[in-house]
């Protein structure tokens, strides 16, 4: 048992003393060429032959600059990308939110119709008159609650026929025969 322990200890040792002069030997060969390396640099460093023309660092000097400005743009652009992303994000949010209120808050829905109806005075008049509604061409008398009638029918045409429905109120205008309009509630 004891030559047994004695053996293993030996062949430890000899491979630690192996890997051991291995790391020298690739120390020592390391230092060696880095040595000729360095002899050689400052040869081709004083060499005319072996220097760059100015051109030639000129060349380099512009392709180096422009990659740097592309990996610049690049960084930019996704910059500008996460930025945007997060502002679209942030508008989605604010317009649900307006859709929301203006869908639940009848205030503001009306408010907010009304800002996007245009409503132009030249063109357009809703009047409710207590008087009657007969029309100016002796048609028939329109006899309608809680729906708008027009007080004013251009020349040439004429209220044919009035019909009123839960659905519909229909006044029919005519021009030489022909049916024309339709007022839905």
């Amino acid at each position: 048992m004891l030559n047994n322990s004695s053996q293993s200890m030996q062949k430890k040792l000899y491979e630690e003393y192996e890997d051991s002069l291995f790391r020298l030997v690739m120390y020592e060969t390391a230092e060696k060429e880095g040595k000729a390396l360095l002899e050689e640099k400052e040869k081709l460093k004083n060499d005319p032959a072996y220097i760059p023309s100015e051109e030639a660092v000129q060349k380099f000097s512009s392709q180096l600059d422009n990659i740097l400005k592309r990996k610049k743009a690049y960084a930019l652009r996704q910059k500008t990308f996460r930025i945007l992303n997060r502002s679209a994000v942030a508008m989605l949010i604010v317009i649900i939110l307006l859709f929301t209120t203006v869908a639940s808050v009848k205030a503001i829905r009306v408010k907010v119709l009304n800002f996007f109806v245009d409503i132009q005075p030249k063109y357009t008049s809703y009047q409710v008159n207590e008087t009657g509604n007969e029309s100016g061409n002796g048609g028939p008398v329109v006899n309608w609650t809680k729906a708008y009638v027009p007080t004013y029918i251009p020349e040439g045409y004429k209220v044919s026929n009035t019909s009123n429905s839960e659905t519909f109120k229909k006044l029919y205008l005519e021009i030489s025969r022909i049916w024309l309009f339709y007022i839905r509630n």
